[in-house]
């Protein structure tokens, strides 16, 4: 007879123990990565759009408006930004059916279930590339609604947008006035 090799009842029940314990440990901390990761893309996303409006602005030597859109059309009118936005040279440049060479991008739902805020729902870049309207912040909100795990982007009067920081050292990134920003 010859001998077999093969696992016991008991060192598979501690193995199974052992991947258990490993993965309640280790999931939370992934999610946790999941959302941060999610964040900063999102913040990436939004300077990426900024950039190319203000850019578009001063290469057309025209007035860009970005604008928050539920539906990737129309202007929403809401300083609710997580829907989407429209970047266009003439209002209503997105609402065709035909597509306008007015219209220089869509986007319908931006990743995840982040909440992104701003003080206003229309921002328009001059030829020259910087805004009219003064400075604002972009808020960018994990679903959790903890200012602590909050992003930010900071657009200057310039146009210059950027990802805000913690200037004051107390957790929370700073708006583009310099205090902390908000979810809620």
């Amino acid at each position: 007879m010859q001998k077999q090799y093969a696992f016991t009842l008991i060192e598979l029940m501690i193995t199974m123990v052992i991947i258990t314990i490993m993965v309640t440990v280790a999931l939370p901390a992934y999610q946790n990565m999941l959302m941060d990761n999610r964040s900063i893309s999102q913040v990436n996303e939004l300077i990426g759009v900024l950039s190319l409006a203000r850019s578009e602005a001063i290469k057309q030597h025209a007035t860009i408006t970005i604008c928050a859109s539920a539906d990737g059309k129309a202007c929403s009118g809401s300083g609710d930004w997580s829907q989407g936005w429209i970047v266009e040279m003439a209002s209503g440049a997105c609402n065709k059916v035909s597509p306008d060479p007015e219209c220089i991008q869509q986007k319908i739902a931006p990743l995840g279930d982040n909440v992104t805020t701003a003080t206003k729902s229309i921002l328009t870049f001059t030829s020259l590339g910087d805004i009219s309207g003064g400075a604002l912040s972009f808020v960018i909100c994990q679903n959790n609604k903890e200012a602590s795990k909050a992003q930010a982007v900071n657009v200057e009067v310039s146009g210059f947008a950027y990802t805000a920081t913690d200037i004051d050292d107390d957790g929370i990134v700073n708006d583009v006035n310099g205090g902390n920003v908000s979810c809620l």
